[in-house]
């Protein structure tokens, strides 16, 4: 038998673990495009990285059917939430979460980008 407390307790300290290192990374809890990045790690980590590979065909139809809301509004929320973030962020911190994979000088990485560098961070360092 399924112990579903057991799971549903897992993906409650997944969500604070995601929550905690987006929050390391001054990400304000208090933006949409926050709830929905946690939103994208927990599909692509309890579900599929399909999500991450396709993210105006399955991701943001999915997080946007979640809230009623069209697909294109999540896709700018993270968009903008990741701007707002990586315009405070120190270079080491970018360094710490995404290695070497981005360059700072470019301002800020785009949605696949950085979704795809922080699930691999979670799932190999969290």
């Amino acid at each position: 038998m399924i112990n579903h407390s057991k799971i549903i307790h897992e993906k409650k300290t997944t969500d604070k673990q995601i929550i905690k290192l987006l929050d390391a990374m001054n990400f304000s809890k208090d933006k949409i495009g926050t709830i929905y990045i946690i939103d994208a790690m927990m599909l692509a980590i309890n579900e599929s990285d399909e999500y991450l590979l396709n993210l105006t065909g399955l991701l943001y139809p999915k997080i946007a059917e979640n809230y009623g809301i069209n697909p294109k509004s999540v896709d700018r929320a993270i968009r903008t939430v990741i701007k707002d973030a990586f315009e405070t962020i120190s270079p080491n911190t970018i360094s710490d979460f995404l290695g070497n994979s981005f360059d700072n000088e470019k301002g800020y990485p785009t949605n696949s980008h950085f979704l795809m560098s922080l699930a691999e961070y979670i799932r190999y360092r969290l």
